[in-house]
């Protein structure tokens, strides 16, 4: 059982009927096969930080990641599945054709499942834990909402982002009265004290997507990027919502 669910899945393919006044955004939105663009087996982004990590851990993350996709019914792929060609480009012009690259491989996904584990790791204290998602993984969650996608999430810290944020600042914050689900800094400063996962735009794309956001501590630092657990879990309540299990048996 997940150990902390953010979002409850729609438990049906049917769109709801939406109340007066009410945006069509807020309600879950069915997978881009459910409009008569049928494909056997949907495809998953998987996104976040795993790209970062050493060639030897990025290559045996992958493919235990479209392992545990295939044996749900998805076909998982990653960002680096569609290689930009960088030959005879400056540095800036290679980040740009990454990108370009990257928006058309979300493009030909039906969802999208991203490590939202807090990044990076610390240089000297592996213990300490990032402030926030990777914000490269951030902008592709955004990205797949914004085609009305399925948005699932997943992290190995479950420390809250307002309690990561109060680590950061050494405890140096006090509560806004007038506004109870926020805290000042320092300077003045708000910050989210909702008690999200992470800002809480990226935990209410996923909550609006129809997705759902699972954490799960993992003890040891060296595997807060690589223990797939939580991601295993994510994946499962994927395959609910777009009934791949009945493909595979």
């Amino acid at each position: 059982m997940p150990v902390n669910a953010f979002s409850p899945l729609s438990k049906s393919m049917e769109l709801p009927t939406l109340p007066k006044g009410m945006s069509p955004a807020i309600w879950p939105t069915p997978p881009s096969n459910y409009y008569g663009q049928f494909r056997p087996t949907p495809r998953v982004y998987l996104a976040g930080p795993d790209v970062f990590l050493p060639q030897e851990d990025r290559v045996e993350i992958e493919a235990r990641k479209k392992a545990i996709c295939a044996k749900y019914g998805f076909e998982g792929v990653f960002p680096t599945d569609n290689q930009a060609d960088l030959r005879g480009l400056a540095p800036y012009e290679q980040g740009i054709a990454i990108s370009q690259a990257d928006e058309r491989t979300m493009d030909s996904c039906d969802l999208v499942v991203a490590n939202a584990t807090p990044w990076p790791v610390h240089p000297t204290d592996q213990k300490r834990v990032g402030l926030s998602t990777d914000v490269g993984t951030a902008f592709e969650m955004g990205y797949m909402r914004a085609q009305h996608k399925g948005v699932f999430a997943y992290s190995n810290v479950p420390i809250n982002f307002f309690e990561r944020m109060s680590q950061w600042l050494q405890g140096n914050v006090n509560p806004r009265l007038t506004e109870p689900w926020f805290k000042v800094d320092a300077n003045d400063h708000m910050i989210d004290a909702t008690q999200h996962p992470d800002n809480l735009m990226l935990p209410g794309g996923v909550h609006n997507s129809g997705g759902v956001w699972i954490t799960q501590p993992v003890d040891n630092p060296k595997e807060r990027f690589t223990d797939l657990n939580a991601f295993e879990q994510v994946v499962a309540e994927a395959a609910k919502r777009y009934h791949t299990l009945d493909a595979v048996g």
